[in-house]
């Protein structure tokens, strides 16, 4: 039987049916032997049996081959779902950081087509004055394992300024390089209005204070000053010399207010120069 065995091609066996597998085992044992005895009949069951099991078998595998390649398409599916429409630009660069490919978002970002984005230098989007910055990350990222960061100007295809933050990370001994791109202008943006504002409010504390503090206590100095001129006992002179003071007082109170006044009107945007709601002007409060 072993010499049966081994003259079958389990190539077509295993693409024929399990009914038919009897007349061609009792075909090749008759033309290998010329007479069959119950012997050989018992060994041609044994030898069905087992092609039909292989067979059975091979079936499963086919069944699990199937899902498997299902599940890897699926799997497929979502990478690609994932990689082109993420919110993030994604970038696979070489050692001198010429594009090899690239997501919807890293094209949209750089204003390109993915097909025209790829082979082109990332640093050609680099504003000219984070350039050498650019190059240091690059070689950073090329040379070095782990992660690595770098924030720098870029301009688009179509002149549109933008703030990006880089991540990369080598991925093979050639220098190539997985880049992240995040488009963080708003972010800048946000930020600087963010300081100008408080910015603003210490200017406006600040204003506050000497209207609050410093004019209170000058009115202070003033009318204590005034009082003084009217003591009997206070000679010409020294009366002179008081409301000498008092003028420089009243002088020094109207420059102060006219400098809160127009750091405010310039705080806010206005002309300091039109000459509306002048702080010596009645009902003007400071």
């Amino acid at each position: 039987m072993n010499d049966q065995s081994n003259a079958l091609d389990p190539a077509p066996i295993a693409g024929v049916e399990a009914a038919s597998l009897l007349s061609r085992a009792e075909e090749i044992l008759a033309r290998r032997s010329g007479h069959g005895t119950e012997a050989d009949h018992t060994d041609t069951l044994r030898l069905v049996h087992q092609l039909a099991v292989h067979q059975i078998e091979l079936d499963l595998q086919q069944q699990e081959l199937r899902h498997a390649r299902d599940q890897l398409t699926e799997s497929l599916a979502r990478y690609v779902d994932l990689y082109d429409f993420a919110p993030a630009g994604y970038l696979t660069v070489d050692g001198h950081s010429v594009v090899e490919q690239s997501n919807l978002a890293a094209a949209t970002m750089l204003g390109l087509e993915r097909s025209r984005l790829t082979k082109l230098p990332l640093i050609d989007f680099v504003a000219e004055t984070d350039r050498p910055r650019f190059r240091d990350f690059v070689e950073r990222t090329t040379e070095l394992p782990g992660e690595h960061m770098c924030e720098v100007d870029m301009v688009s295809s179509e002149g549109i300024a933008l703030r990006v933050m880089l991540d990369g990370r080598r991925i093979d001994e050639l220098g190539r390089c997985h880049l992240v791109m995040v488009d963080v202008t708003e972010l800048r943006e946000a930020q600087r209005a963010a300081a100008e504002y408080e910015a603003l409010a210490q200017r406006e504390e600040t204003a506050r204070m000497l209207h609050d503090t410093v004019l209170q206590r000058l009115f202070g100095v003033t009318t204590s000053l005034q009082a003084l001129t009217m003591d009997p006992a206070m000679s010409e002179r020294s009366v002179a010399r008081i409301e000498h003071l008092i003028d420089e007082l009243d002088i020094t109170i109207v420059n102060i207010r006219k400098t809160i006044f127009e750091q405010r009107r310039a705080w806010s945007g206005d002309d300091p120069t039109d000459g509306t709601d002048d702080p010596d002007e009645p009902g003007v409060a400071l």
